[in-house]
């Protein structure tokens, strides 16, 4: 909560002095009358506050969920699969039924934007039929109501287990609609439901077949939580471990933004994740406060220099 003024309470053509209050408001009152700009996390914040008397600015929060596919498991080791996944997948209609629209939908986990990443359109990349396709062309018969193949003499039927932390609500939610749209193609997803303990356990196991997590993006662009030793997805690629060690020691920023948008290349062709949402941090401010209010995850009050107060 951000509290600015001169000393005469007169217009001012810039702010020359900022009076910095921060409160923590865990009850979601309103912002005083005294404060020029409040940030918040709250997503439902119009219905403690309602849409009168300030001015909105939403911006790319850091957290970030993606659902991890273990490819070591049977099914997900298969990149027809895995990319069948990614089509069948409308985040979409995830972030408009469980999150009421309030999330921004992710392509990949530099999507907030960053210098070493040109931010896109953030395509949910969903295509059903495209699904079906990859996995037609992936050798997979539709028969008998489930996908199937024959190798080494037997016939194996698609079934995938999806693990979710019980008691986190929105992300089962999510769960639930991502079976649902899996099976509408004719893949078959089992719901493991886990309490809290009992998903760390199989986080730090790595036992599931996909598991839907999250993390609190970084500052600093890096991909080795996805790509690292250990990754979530045991996932192994010797492109993307050369490039994630050439990015230690690189200093040219050009080769730099070209390593890491291959990785991102990577991240997005092979599908060892899919990336969910990220969340948005809403900026309030007071009708009062004038100039252009352009916040990040960098800079917050980036451009204050050019503000002032009516």
């Amino acid at each position: 909560l951000i509290g600015c003024t001169d000393d005469d309470n007169k217009e001012i053509s810039n702010i020359e002095k900022v009076i910095l209050n921060i409160s923590y408001d865990t009850d979601g009152d309103s912002p005083s009358g005294e404060a020029c700009i409040y940030f918040i996390e709250n997503i439902n914040i119009e219905d403690n506050i309602g849409t009168i008397g300030y001015n909105k600015k939403e911006f790319y929060g850091r957290e970030h969920d993606f659902i991890a596919l273990n490819t070591y498991d049977n099914f997900l080791s298969r990149w027809e699969v895995r990319k069948a996944i990614s089509y069948a997948i409308d985040k979409s209609s995830i972030v408009t039924s469980v999150y009421g629209g309030k999330y921004y939908t992710a392509d990949n986990p530099l999507d907030y934007g960053n210098w070493t990443f040109e931010q896109g359109s953030s395509s949910t990349g969903y295509n059903p039929d495209q699904a079906k396709q990859v996995l037609i062309d992936g050798g997979w018969s539709y028969k008998y109501g489930s996908w199937q193949k024959v190798e080494n003499y037997k016939t194996i039927r698609l079934s995938i287990n999806l693990t979710v932390n019980a008691d986190n609500s929105s992300q089962v939610a999510v769960a639930d609609i991502i079976k649902t749209s899996l099976e509408n193609i004719g893949i078959k997803v089992n719901v493991s439901k886990l309490n809290s303990a009992s998903f760390q356990t199989a986080l730090n196991n790595k036992n599931y077949g996909m598991i839907i997590t999250g993390t609190n993006s970084s500052l600093s662009p890096s991909l080795v939580t996805y790509f690292g030793s250990g990754n979530l997805a045991n996932y192994q690629n010797e492109e993307a471990n050369n490039l994630l060690n050439e990015l230690l020691s690189l200093t040219d920023e050009n080769k730099i933004k070209e390593d890491t948008n291959r990785l991102i290349e990577i991240y997005r062709d092979d599908v060892p994740y899919i990336s969910l949402y990220f969340n948005k941090v809403n900026v309030i401010y007071s009708t009062s406060l004038v100039g252009e209010i352009k916040p990040n995850q960098y800079n917050i009050f980036y451009g204050i220099e050019n503000w002032y107060r009516r």
